[in-house]
């Protein structure tokens, strides 16, 4: 399980303040660039002189001045053509390490422990991790626009595709289980001090991040397919009981804390009524299959017995599900109803 724990440590690599300006990529710079060297090569020429060739006349310090300035700006040319090629031969990697720069400032919010050694840049980018980010940010923007907060409504999201475009692949896959790491820290399952960090990362690989955007619904009926459980990370939904309009509860969960868990019991003898969660806003959540369930309820029996198996329940969906399942059923079988098929 160790190669688990490795797979889930995220980025957070140390880098100075001077890293997010990159050098030599705007006109100002240029021109200062040209100026400079343009300077340097009057100088050197002035104080070298040409020997033996000395103006006498007015019309000879006119054509050695003209000479002195014709050879000023050939080793300006050269000299600024120089550096811009020795600038342009490192442009690439500054832009790397600035842009990781700032993604691992995003990142570095959610695990500060974890760091690993960075590898070569130039890797696909994680389009995954850069829609987590975008929905992080666009939440954010929303939430201090809605609340009166926000003194730059017009935040630079759309620079996020520029800050993820060298964003190494594998930085996605590790972003992706920290998070879903440091949400299971938040569940009484997870919370033991007998489950190792090596255990916990185990369980995380195998958990999903789902994603649904506004006015999406999902139902739950018996003829679903039993798979796992989702828990409600992000987000405003709507739960609605037995298709009942008259009975619906707003669920509401944002910065990434866990308000709310949902879990699904299922027995043989019980069939569970129609239930539909309609996402009002962008809503996000975890999805734990029931293989990972039922490994860790084998490697660590003591869990179920020390919380209780209705700590995992949010109150409201406590009673609910008390009334449908036997007392004595089988800990290990969790389901947890979707519309998605599942063949295994």
């Amino acid at each position: 399980m160790q190669s688990y724990h490795n797979s889930v440590e995220i980025l957070v690599y140390p880098y100075s303040n001077s890293t997010w300006t990159v050098a030599g990529n705007d006109i100002g710079n240029i021109m200062g660039r040209y100026i400079l060297s343009f300077y340097w090569s009057v100088m050197t020429t002035t104080s070298i002189g040409y020997g033996d060739v000395t103006a006498t006349t007015f019309p000879e310090y006119w054509v050695v001045s003209f000479v002195m300035l014709l050879s000023g700006c050939f080793w300006a040319f050269f000299l600024a053509r120089a550096i811009d090629v020795a600038n342009k031969a490192t442009e690439e990697k500054q832009n790397y390490w600035s842009r990781l720069g700032m993604a691992n400032n995003i990142v570095s919010k959610f695990n500060n422990k974890d760091s690993f050694e960075c590898t070569k840049y130039g890797h696909k980018v994680g389009y995954n991790f850069k829609s987590i980010v975008e929905k992080e940010l666009v939440l954010y923007v929303y939430k201090q626009h809605y609340l009166g907060l926000c003194h730059d409504p017009e935040l630079p999201i759309k620079n996020l595709s520029e800050i993820m475009h060298h964003l190494p692949r594998f930085l996605r896959d590790r972003v992706c289980l920290a998070l879903i790491q440091r949400d299971l820290h938040k569940l009484s399952w997870f919370q033991h001090s007998s489950i190792a960090l090596d255990t916990l990362a185990g369980i995380a690989s195998l958990c999903e991040i789902h994603q649904f955007d506004a006015k999406e619904r999902i139902h739950f009926t018996k003829d679903s397919v039993k798979r796992g459980i989702y828990i409600m990370r992000r987000g405003i939904i709507a739960y609605k009981e037995k298709n009942d309009v008259k009975r619906i509860d707003r669920v509401y969960c944002s910065d990434g804390v866990l308000f709310k868990e949902f879990a699904v019991f299922k027995t043989g003898e019980v069939i569970i009524p129609t239930v539909t969660l309609s996402m009002l806003t962008w809503t996000e959540m975890i999805f734990i299959p029931r293989k990972a369930l039922k490994a860790l309820f084998r490697v660590h029996p003591e869990i179920w017995q020390d919380h209780g198996r209705w700590s995992m329940l949010h109150g409201g969906l406590k009673y609910w599900a008390r009334q449908r399942i036997v007392a004595k059923s089988n800990p290990f079988v969790l389901y947890f109803e979707s519309d998605d098929e599942d063949s295994n």
